[in-house]
């Protein structure tokens, strides 16, 4: 018996060009399984909710949408008349037979189902049970669960003779963590019907975690692969199954407020008994993971009647179309690094191509934060179609000018230079000038404020781009990253103008990271942007960690602060100052309001600022 994955990306709420999709790769694995003339039933997954798309958020909820799914599903049923042999597992939206409206008028909550098709019928429906609400995630609001013990997930197939039984279980139900486990959960009924098989299919999201001192990006696949096993291991005494396969969706879509990366990954493991840690334990005696960030539709595993055998496919393919020079043993251990220049280049792509935007607008100071997102963006959307704009001021030296010109020229993208002294200094002395006349408050000085005359060249700054994406009919990236944005260290309408901010998920010292290895293997980025100190110079001889502190110190612990939300205790075990902490902390609390006006980013660790994150003023 022979199970294909088909990975594939799916787009929220664009259900017609999914199905396209669906049944193109349907036509290939049919016409697979007649040139290879294949005799026992074939098993073929699709990811979780690829008819309406992942997340379609309120559309979920409309019945015209729901009508639309059905419409569409009826097209998958019709092309699975074809073959006979094949069973196709479909995640989508159904309803319930008692439809209960919701607090919304005419909003209807939906389930969250896996369908398995064999023959031009549903002969198996499973509905999610475990409706995840926390991080990004807000099922409840959309889907309804079934009562528990309530349905069967397995349907059975055969290879010649030999009958199998195939459990379904849709992402959330493979685990248990955060959930409780006084009544059954959904693994543990599949695997009271002894299957020989799990299949899981999946709409998980990337993201990277790492250890207290950064020293390591994990990655999700990881966490994946190490769920599986812990639930699966958790049961063995009632039963284990052969073969585990999990189906993941890639790609990058719209979650409201930000971009949401799918890596796909899919995988499948032959489960064997091994000895860990002198204890006896399941493990994936043979593994096999499909491409980061790709569409991949093929044969991944094949149960055989003798356990010996091997099971798992093999398959060859390049880096994820990362052409690199470095040697295996480098790419090996900055893969994640890579994974994460490939997830921030696609969600740029991705999401200037849904908002009909060709072009990218940023402003170059010269410093790392705009080489990075610059980079990031001519890999996106081509050199033709970014363009950067230096805008020396009064503090600017001549040295970021420099430096600005020479990333332009590496990247091969065209120049602009708006000098905004002038513009600074007449504006200035406009704004001064009136309070002197206007405002006879004693307490209000004669001489405006640094912050002011510094947020001032930074807005200035801010229109000017603004001016370049209308005469191009361009987007602005904004290139604030995730340590400056948490901390407030940025101008309102200022360095934080633009469309997308494609780094703000990205802490300062994974900048300092992925641009030293951008510049070790592309030679884009120039050294000197990356080994000067950070300045805003928005004043005279300013830097960035005479305000804030030292990156290497400030940047991981606002990372531990806000992703994990550690306590100070555990932050002073592992070695932070309580001034340095409760600094941190300070101006996280005070910066809030920041970031609501924030330019959307790109979601790529485990606690993204956003709907991921919601704490009140």
């Amino acid at each position: 018996m022979r199970f294909f994955v088909s990975q594939i990306d799916p787009q929220p709420g664009k259900v017609e060009r999914n199905i396209t999709q669906i049944v193109h790769n349907m036509q290939i694995i049919q016409n697979q399984m007649v040139l290879t003339a294949i005799h026992s039933d074939v098993i073929v997954s699709f990811p979780e909710l690829c008819i309406p798309g992942y997340p379609a958020l309120d559309l979920y909820l409309s019945p015209s949408f729901q009508k639309e799914c059905e419409a569409g599903l009826q097209k998958i049923i019709e092309q699975s008349k074809n073959s006979k042999g094949i069973f196709w597992i479909i995640g989508t939206i159904t309803q319930p037979e008692i439809i209960k409206e919701t607090h919304e008028n005419n909003r209807f909550k939906c389930y969250n189902s896996a369908l398995v098709i064999n023959g031009g019928e549903i002969i198996k429906t499973i509905h999610k049970q475990l409706l995840p609400d926390y991080d990004i995630f807000f099922e409840n609001r959309y889907f309804i669960s079934p009562p528990v013990g309530s349905q069967s997930r397995v349907f059975e197939a055969k290879d010649f003779e030999k009958t199998y039984k195939i459990a379904v279980l849709i992402c959330e139900d493979m685990w248990e963590d955060g959930y409780s486990t006084s009544i059954s959960t959904p693994y543990y009924e599949a695997i009271n019907e002894k299957p020989d098989a799990v299949v899981t299919i999946n709409a998980s999201p990337y993201s990277v975690r790492y250890i207290h001192d950064d020293s390591k990006i994990y990655s999700r696949i990881l966490e994946r692969k190490d769920n599986a096993l812990k639930v699966i291991n958790k049961y063995r005494s009632i039963h284990y199954p052969n073969l585990f396969v999990s189906t993941n969706c890639f790609g990058s879509q719209d979650g409201y407020d930000g971009e949401v990366i799918f890596d796909g990954q899919s995988f499948a493991g032959k489960i064997g008994e091994t000895f860990l840690d002198k204890k006896r334990k399941l493990d994936f005696k043979e593994f096999i993971k499909l491409p980061f960030l790709k569409e991949s539709t093929r044969l991944i595993a094949t149960i055989r009647p003798d356990f010996q055998d091997k099971w798992i496919s093999e398959i060859n393919f390049d880096f994820e179309n990362m052409q690199t020079i470095l040697d295996k043993t480098k790419y090996e251990e900055d893969i994640e690094l890579y994974r994460i220049i490939e997830s921030l280049s696609f969600g740029i792509k991705s999401y200037c191509q849904r908002s009909g935007i060709k072009k990218a607008i940023i402003g170059l100071s010269g410093g790392i934060d705009s080489a990075l997102t610059a980079d990031l963006a001519v890999r996106a959307l081509g050199a033709d179609n970014v363009m950067g704009v230096a805008m020396p001021g009064p503090y600017s030296s001549p040295g970021s000018i420099n430096d600005a010109y020479k990333l332009a020229a590496n990247l091969d993208i065209e120049m602009f230079q708006v000098p905004i002294g002038d513009s600074f200094q007449t504006l200035y002395n406009e704004i001064n000038e009136s309070i002197i006349i206007n405002d006879m408050s004693p307490e209000v000085e004669y001489e405006l404020r640094p912050l002011v005359s510094e947020n001032l060249q930074a807005r200035i700054r801010g229109n000017t781009l603004m001016a370049f994406a209308n005469q191009y009919n361009a987007i602005v990236l904004s290139t604030g990253n995730k340590t400056e944005l948490s901390l407030g260290y940025c101008t309102a309408f200022g360095d934080m103008v633009g469309g997308l901010s494609p780094i703000a998920d990205l802490p300062k010292n994974l900048v300092y990271r992925i641009s030293r290895l951008i510049h070790n293997t592309w030679g884009t980025i120039p050294i000197e942007s990356i080994e000067k100190p950070p300045s805003a110079e928005l004043a005279p001889d300013q830097t960035d960690e005479a305000t804030l502190g030292s990156y290497d110190i400030i940047s991981p612990l606002t990372q531990l602060i806000v992703e994990r939300d550690l306590t100070n205790e555990t932050l002073v075990f592992y070695g932070y100052k309580q001034e340095d902490i409760d600094k941190v902390r300070d101006l996280i609390k005070k910066s809030e309001w920041k970031r609501r006006i924030a330019a959307p980013g790109i979601r790529i660790t485990s606690k993204a600022f956003g709907s991921g994150r919601r704490i009140p003023l």
